[in-house]
C-alpha cells in the first residue's frame, strides 16, 4: 500500500466515523465542518510536536557545545511557550557553560516559577548563587 491510499483509506474512515455511512444522513457540509474543526483540533497536537523538535534542536547544540545556537532556539521556544519550564532550565543551563551566571541565575528563577517543584532547578541556583556570594539567597 502507498502512502497515498493510507492517507485515502484514513480519510474514509474519518468521514465514516463522522458521517455513519458513505451516503451521511447529514448534511455533506456538516461532515465537512466536522472534519475542518478535527484538523483544528490537532494543531495542538503539531504545535507540541514542533515544540519538541525545537528542544530537541537546542539540546543538539548544547550536546555539541555550541550553546548561541542554543539559546536562541530555546529562546524562541520560551517566547512561544512561557510555561515550558524546560526551555528556561535549558537556557540556564547553557548561560552556565558560557559562563554567563547572572543570567543562568534569572533563566533558573524564571525555570521555578513556572515549574516551582524541580528539583534539580533549584539545586543548581542554590549552587549559582553560593558561587557568586550571595549564600543568603541560596
Amino acid at each position: 500500500m502507498t502512502s497515498k491510499t493510507l492517507v485515502g483509506a484514513a480519510l474514509l474512515v474519518a468521514w465514516l466515523l463522522e458521517c455513519g455511512s458513505l451516503l451521511p444522513l447529514w448534511p455533506a457540509e456538516a461532515c465537512f465542518r466536522s472534519i475542518g474543526s478535527w484538523q483544528q483540533e490537532q494543531a495542538p497536537a503539531v504545535e507540541k510536536r514542533q515544540q519538541a523538535a525545537a528542544l530537541q534542536n537546542a539540546e543538539k547544540a548544547m550536546e555539541a557545545k555550541d550553546y548561541a545556537t542554543a539559546l536562541e532556539l530555546l529562546k524562541e521556544q520560551a517566547a512561544k511557550d512561557p510555561k515550558d519550564y524546560r526551555a528556561f532550565f535549558n537556557m540556564a543551563y547553557a548561560y552556565t557553560m558560557m559562563g554567563e551566571r547572572k543570567q543562568a541565575i534569572e533563566a533558573y528563577r524564571k525555570t521555578l516559577e513556572v515549574q516551582p517543584t524541580l528539583t534539580q532547578a533549584s539545586l543548581n541556583l542554590g549552587i549559582l548563587l553560593l558561587e557568586e556570594k550571595q549564600g543568603a539567597e541560596a
